[in-house]
């Protein structure tokens, strides 16, 4: 493991914090301190118009509850547009990434892997003077990254040595939209590079925007940071969690009287194979974490394995 781990939790407060996300941001916390590392939490607010004060607040004090501290303040992304644009144009400076002109009936094709649109780089090699000439009509355009490594190695789990390769084409993918506002793919990448990220554990329906930062990694040479996926969240039927399930949302949890403590145990059960029910309900959860970071192992989370959150058993 690296001599200095450190991971984040990125959330937008738009939307109620949910269980999936307390799962991912625990895990992240807990590989950091076992690592002695920093963990630090990512504020996605920079496309929201409205003041979203007290939506931050939530999010941080959710953490909480489970004892999930961040290392330093959050970090707000709408704090930071001067970075994203000094990146954003070093680049378009370094040849990286090019406009493209194409509507959206014309500029892509489907492939049969989940239906992921591919962009066949109609405007990859125009010339100077027919972008000059499609600009001077104020023809709209976004800004699309040019895509070099076709594939991206993944880790299953921290301790795994086993590689898989995913999503063998990759699209040319975009970068800003038609009004020149950068896609939150790029604000994300900048954030963990900027925070010095060296591990994310991430959620397999987070696969195609982490392939993407890889490629934005390779397009900056930075060294990517080790991306593990974990084990996905099901209901009592196995099915993935979602809003329709009750106890998907940590507001309906804290309403009705669970504990973190027992909501932690469901979550790290599979980790923690010889230590069942390590955190006592009773116990302040501070030091019910600093147990927990002691005993968890992630080699015991099997990849591509499911962890049931049955509200009965809580």
């Amino acid at each position: 493991m690296h001599s200095s781990v450190n991971t984040c939790f990125s959330k937008s407060p738009l939307n109620q914090t949910n269980i999936v996300e307390i799962y991912t941001a625990l895990l992240n916390y807990i590989l950091a301190k076992q690592n002695h590392g920093k963990f630090t939490i990512h504020i996605q607010d920079c496309e929201l118009d409205e003041n979203v004060s007290h939506e931050i607040f939530r999010i941080i004090k959710d953490l909480e509850w489970f004892g999930i501290i961040s290392d330093g303040r959050p970090l707000l992304q709408s704090n930071k547009l001067d970075i994203y644009k000094e990146k954003f144009d070093a680049l378009i400076a370094g040849n990286k990434a090019y406009r493209c002109f194409c509507n959206q009936n014309n500029s892509e094709q489907k492939t049969n892997y989940e239906s992921k649109d591919i962009y066949n780089r109609t405007c990859l090699n125009l010339s100077s003077d027919v972008i000059k000439a499609k600009l001077a009509a104020n023809q709209k355009f976004v800004w699309r990254l040019k895509v070099e490594t076709p594939v991206l190695p993944q880790k299953l789990n921290p301790t795994s040595k086993k590689l898989i390769f995913t999503h063998l084409t990759f699209s040319d993918f975009a970068l800003t939209n038609q009004n020149g506002a950068l896609d939150a793919v790029f604000m994300n990448f900048v954030d963990n590079w900027m925070s010095r990220i060296t591990h994310k554990l991430i959620n397999s329906c987070d696969l195609i925007q982490i392939e993407q930062q890889a490629h934005l990694y390779d397009a900056f040479l930075l060294t990517k940071p080790q991306f593990y996926i974990l084990p996905e969240i099901v209901n009592s039927n196995e099915k993935p969690l979602s809003a329709n399930d009750f106890g998907f949302f940590i507001q309906d949890l804290r309403k009705y009287g669970h504990k973190p403590q027992s909501i932690i145990n469901i979550l790290t059960q599979q980790a923690l194979k010889s230590n069942p029910d390590i955190l006592i309900n009773e116990q302040p959860i501070s030091k019910a974490i600093s147990e927990l970071i002691k005993v968890f192992r992630f080699k015991q989370l099997t990849p591509g394995s499911k962890i049931i959150f049955d509200i009965q058993k809580i």
